[in-house]
């Protein structure tokens, strides 16, 4: 038996291919959230932040993606140790969600 709100079924022709609707969804707001700003300036003089770890975001925010990935693959160590420092430390929900993206 089918949910009697079922989009196929009011939408016959319609074709659901769930793997590519999500990705487009969370593609879309992944763009989205990495339009904003983020403080991370205002998270180093509050000492959330080493100085290291804002240079390390310096280099990488807002490169292009073929960009992102050479520097991780010349020290993504380094990024991966920053960007946990970053989801232990911050908690502002924009920040943690842009840093996810």
């Amino acid at each position: 038996m089918t949910h009697p709100y079922s989009c196929l079924e009011m939408y016959p022709s319609a074709q659901f291919n769930p793997s590519q609707n999500f990705s487009q969804l969370y593609a879309s707001e992944d763009a989205e959230m990495l339009l904003r700003d983020v403080p991370w300036e205002t998270y180093s003089t509050a000492r959330l932040l080493s100085t290291e770890d804002l240079q390390l975001i310096r280099s990488y925010d807002k490169k292009p993606k073929e960009e992102q990935k050479m520097i991780l693959e010349q020290d993504g160590f380094a990024y991966a140790k920053t960007f946990m420092t970053v989801l232990k430390k911050i908690t502002k929900e924009d920040t943690v969600q842009y840093t996810l993206a």
